[in-house]
């Protein structure tokens, strides 16, 4: 079990590692503003979170 997991863990590396050099660059980037302006959403909140408490 562990080694078919471990083979499949591979090869979905590999694929992930082609796939993110073969896509172009502007694909992401929607997706890595949205993700950094969640985080700073979140940070926001937990500082509020805290004061209150």
């Amino acid at each position: 079990m562990s080694q078919e997991w471990r083979a499949f863990w591979r090869g979905f590396k590999k694929g992930f590692i082609i796939g993110m050099k073969e896509t172009p660059r502007g694909y992401f980037l929607p997706v890595i503003l949205f993700w950094q302006f969640l985080s700073r959403q979140c940070s926001a909140l937990r500082r509020k979170l805290a004061l209150k408490l």
